[in-house]
């Protein structure tokens, strides 16, 4: 007798019609049969496209909003920090303060250098370095140190630094203590390489000649001294007519001799003069000229004003300028 056909089923033979599922795993992946994987239905491409659209367009508001609550605090973080690093109105002040100290305490070193050298040059090679018009002084320090020897000091401290400017020159006053008794005043020019250097003439008040041998001997040659001047009314002699002539004292430093001297009124060294002296005595480097044949007693012409002060600024052109 024939034998009914075996369910396939029920031998656990897999139908290659259905995907299998819930057999127990084995160690490895189970694959769909081919007829499975064409059989599956399939998704129009424009479907697919719509669904993607619709899916990836729409944002939840929510996510939006804690995106933006994220940004803000981002910023408030970042903000907060670079305050926090920022120096405030009190730091900034002190750092500058602390740099001008730097600053100050540099210069200060350096001037007392230069000075301390200065002050103790004990020939001229030495001292040439550290004076102002160096070269052009040059044969004035060989005449004046030729009858006057030099006498080195020792600075112990600068007890006066003062800026100021003089015909668009930054200088500086300073008064170097010498002993417990004793200091020195000394002018000195800042040059643009940073250095500072002594104004040697103002500091030994060099004249041409000696103001009492000057009165004396009357050289016709015209001579640049420091005089203390002052207006005057004295007019005699040559000089007697006022409506040409100008008078004034002049007087030199440590001396009680005194000469008058007289410049052409209604000119620009009249000016110069007049703008001197207006607020009184005032010590200032004149262009004198004298003669043997005046009448007038101790007559001098003025012939120039090298300078308002006894700092002169452009370097002299010869021994008697």
């Amino acid at each position: 007798m024939s034998q009914p056909p075996q369910d396939s089923r029920q031998q656990g033979a897999p139908d290659a019609t259905q995907p299998v599922r819930n057999r127990a795993y084995e160690g490895k992946s189970i694959e769909l049969g081919i007829d499975v994987l064409l059989n599956q239905p399939q998704m129009e491409q424009k479907d697919l496209e719509s669904s993607w659209s619709q899916k990836s367009s729409r944002i939840p508001d929510r996510a939006i909003w804690l995106g933006a609550v994220i940004v803000v605090i981002i910023a408030v973080v970042i903000f907060l920090n670079l305050q926090s690093n920022k120096p405030s109105g009190n730091q900034l002040q002190a750092s500058m303060g602390s740099m001008l100290e730097n600053q100050d305490a540099n210069m200060h070193a350096t001037l007392w250098q230069t000075v301390s050298r200065y002050l103790q040059a004990d020939r001229i090679e030495s001292m040439l370095p550290l004076i102002r018009n160096a070269e052009p002084t040059r044969k004035r320090l060989e005449k004046y140190y030729a009858s006057q020897p030099f006498s080195p000091q020792q600075c112990l401290s600068l007890e006066k630094v003062k800026p100021f400017f003089y015909q668009e020159r930054q200088l500086w006053h300073v008064v170097a203590k010498i002993d417990q008794k004793t200091a020195v005043a000394l002018m000195l020019e800042e040059m643009p390489d940073g250095r500072y250097l002594v104004d040697w003439e103002s500091h030994v008040d060099y004249q041409p000649m000696p103001w009492e041998q000057y009165i004396l001997e009357q050289p016709h040659e015209t001579m640049a001294f420091r005089v203390t001047a002052e207006s005057s009314n004295f007019y005699a002699h040559e000089f007697s007519d006022e409506s040409r002539w100008v008078s004034y004292q002049l007087r030199q430093k440590d001396s009680e001799h005194m000469v008058h001297g007289y410049a052409p009124r209604d000119t620009e060294l009249h000016k110069q003069m007049d703008k001197a002296v207006s607020e009184g005595p005032r010590r200032i480097i004149l262009r004198l000229q004298t003669s043997k044949e005046f009448a007038a007693r101790r007559a001098v012409v003025i012939k120039g004003m090298v300078s308002d002060s006894i700092y002169r600024i452009e370097p002299p052109t010869s021994l008697s300028d």
